[in-house]
């Protein structure tokens, strides 16, 4: 009995080592390769007819899953480079033109924001606190000043990333402050790529999961490549008989003459010998990857930010049978090369028609990661995983796009929606409207609009409603020139009292108030103890959770309600933010989260109501509680913000609350 006692001891003992040394298992790395300008038929997967040479991401293409129907979020490319590190539209947050893109013709464009923000959550700052080594090499161009550049926005390492979209040189010297310069006529692709490959080495030897995110500079102007490779295509067009060719296409821009030249023919040699340099560089890293072992563990994604230069600004590529390109929301602007390798993928080299798009980058690569999305984060993209695994789509029903701007590529302002095989074009100049079916006409030929008018409404509501939860921007008058055409306001009611908001919103349901259209209610007033009186004025928070009630219970799968106070602070401010967490949470939502500001005075435990987030209202700066409903697809949404920054104590010291509550249908 001793020595069996003995024996079962060891084999514990044994047992418990064995499990201390196994190891845990890896964390999948990540690396996007994102180009630049690089068209949908560019890629020799995507076109066996291409003049260009894909050797290395044709290889990449049979490895993973190529989508045929990949999109970026916008036709130009600092939008779409933050729809990557967000995963949100940029539409969002205003920055809807390359940076800083202002440009007038018939009207004045939208107004445009000039940076990313620092507050906005990018990818390398989602994945860092979980122990990701984040690097980020290449073209960034999301903000003029050094404070918006990569390194202040999550990435340890930043090479070559700052405020400039094109390179002033492919050859060294770079006048990159973010890039030495290396020996005079060094060339830029391969010199980033060389970084890259360093950069592997250094992940692979400290044994830590990493984000690596390559944007090359090419194929974007200059047109610049090695004399060697430049002859090479030469002779190889001369070969094959391929000589220019031109289409003609209308002219939009009132500052433009003539018609626009579209290239019919792909056999432009130097950008030909860019597109080989981009895919030798591509084939180093993927090489380099594989090398190291490092390729059976980590998640590959390939893409563009906007479409071949094909337009008013240039013409170096050809991307028909597409539409238009970079700078146009017709299908040569936005669709793009797409290619995500990821191990484990159920069909290698399979390709997909599922719709995608740039905002699915980032909770695709937070869930091969296993990172949750940060609570509290509103974000648009989907999680490719199950599609990959097991062609299961990612749920939604539509793809948008906003580009209220003149670009330098001569395309017209505008909008667009895809549901299905449908494409809906709205003309921000004049509000007309432009129907393809894709699957049948790709290259957007044929305006069906006039046979289909009821998908048309459909459509167009459906793009409408999502400005509106975007805030998008449109067109402006020219000084004393006429207006521009703008989405159609949506109807208003303005009360004070809870009895006004009962009665007249039951009045708006019963009259089958338009959906996607919002209903705004304000009360103007002090803060104090709940459901006080001051200055004749009742505090409305009595009414809120009738509202709540009516907007996601009445008619209406799709309400989004916003409650926005700025709040005074101290005891009062702190019920009230008690007062409307209960009644949000008597609504039950599905999920519940909150991104609050500092300084905290108030915390709401919604454990106790059966969620798992504990709101912490920081009543001193700026809070979001959002409550999102799957049963309705609704969600509720209150941001509070201080009245006098930089007080000595905020929290104690009253001023003016506003409410302002806006019901959207």
């Amino acid at each position: 009995m001793k020595h069996n006692l003995l024996k079962n001891l060891a084999l514990a003992c044994l047992g418990a080592l064995a499990a201390q040394a196994a190891p845990a298992p890896k964390r999948m790395n990540i690396v996007v390769l994102l180009a630049d300008d690089y068209g949908w038929t560019d890629l020799g997967a995507n076109n066996p007819q291409s003049f260009y040479e894909t050797p290395n991401l044709d290889r990449l293409a049979a490895q993973g899953v190529r989508f045929t129907d990949g999109y970026a979020a916008n036709p130009v490319c600092s939008p779409t480079r933050y729809a990557v590190q967000t995963g949100r539209y940029p539409t969002r947050a205003g920055l809807t033109n390359w940076l800083p893109g202002v440009r007038a013709e018939r009207f004045r464009e939208a107004p445009i924001a000039l940076h990313m923000e620092l507050k906005e959550t990018t990818l390398a700052e989602a994945l860092r606190p979980h122990g990701y080594r984040t690097a980020f090499v290449g073209k960034w161009h999301l903000g003029e000043e050094a404070k918006y550049w990569p390194e202040a926005q999550g990435y340890e390492v930043n090479i070559g990333g700052w405020s400039m979209g094109r390179p002033s040189s492919y050859f060294s010297p770079y006048q990159n402050p973010r890039l030495e310069d290396g020996p005079k006529g060094e060339h830029l692709t391969e010199r980033l790529a060389n970084e890259t490959v360093r950069l592997l080495a250094d992940f692979k030897a400290k044994g830590e999961p990493f984000f690596l995110q390559h944007s090359f500079y090419d194929v974007h102007t200059p047109l610049q490549a090695r004399p060697a490779l430049i002859e090479k295509y030469r002779a190889k067009a001369k070969r094959l008989g391929l000589t220019d060719r031109f289409v003609e296409e209308p002219q939009y821009y009132v500052s433009a003459k003539g018609t626009r030249q579209v290239r019919a023919v792909q056999n432009h040699a130097i950008y030909a010998a860019m597109v080989e340099e981009m895919d030798t560089a591509a084939g180093r890293i993927l090489a380099k990857l594989d090398e190291l072992g490092l390729a059976e563990n980590t998640l590959v994604v390939f893409t563009s930010d906007n479409g071949g230069l094909s337009t008013a600004e240039g013409a170096p590529t050809s991307n028909l049978p597409l539409r238009g390109g970079k700078g146009w929301v017709y299908e040569g602007g936005i669709r793009e090369p797409w290619i995500i390798r990821m191990p484990g993928a159920a069909h290698p080299g399979a390709t997909s028609a599922v719709p995608i798009i740039s905002t699915d980058i980032f909770p695709t690569a937070l869930a091969a990661a296993g990172v949750p999305v940060p609570p509290g984060l509103l974000i648009d993209g989907k999680n490719l995983l199950p599609l990959l695994r097991d062609g299961t789509p990612p749920d939604r029903d539509a793809l948008f796009w906003h580009y209220p701007h003149y670009g330098n590529q001569g395309g017209f302002p505008g909008g667009a929606v895809r549901m299905g095989d449908w494409k809906l074009i709205e003309n921000y100049e004049n509000g007309s409207v432009a129907l393809y079916n894709l699957h049948d006409d790709i290259g957007e030929r044929h305006d069906l609009a006039s046979a289909e008018t009821a998908r048309v409404k459909t459509m167009r509501d459906r793009l409408h409603a999502w400005y509106r939860e975007t805030g998008a921007k449109f067109l402006r008058a020219k000084e004393g020139g006429p207006a521009p055409w703008a989405p159609a306001a949506a109807p208003s009611l303005t009360v004070a009292e809870p009895a006004d908001y009962l009665r007249d919103f039951a009045q708006l349901a019963a009259a089958r108030w338009p959906k996607n259209h919002t209903l705004t209610i304000v009360n103007h007033g002090h803060s104090g103890p709940a459901g006080c009186t001051t200055a004749g004025i009742v505090c409305p928070f009595d009414a809120y959770p009738h509202l709540l009630h009516v907007g996601l219970n009445n008619h209406y799968p799709n309400a989004v309600i916003r409650m926005i106070p700025t709040a005074i602070g101290g005891e009062h401010a702190e019920a009230g933010a008690k007062r409307f967490a209960a009644d949000v949470l008597s609504l039950r939502p599905d999920v519940l989260t909150l991104d609050d500001g500092l300084n905290a005075r108030t915390k709401f435990d919604s454990q106790s109501a059966g969620y798992d987030v504990k709101l912490d209202y920081r009543i001193t700066d700026s809070f979001r509680l959002n409550a999102r409903f799957a049963n309705h697809r609704g969600e509720i949404t209150k941001i509070g913000d201080i009245g006098q920054p930089g007080s000595p104590d905020p929290v104690f010291m009253p001023r003016t609350v506003r409410f302002y509550t806006g019901v959207n249908f």
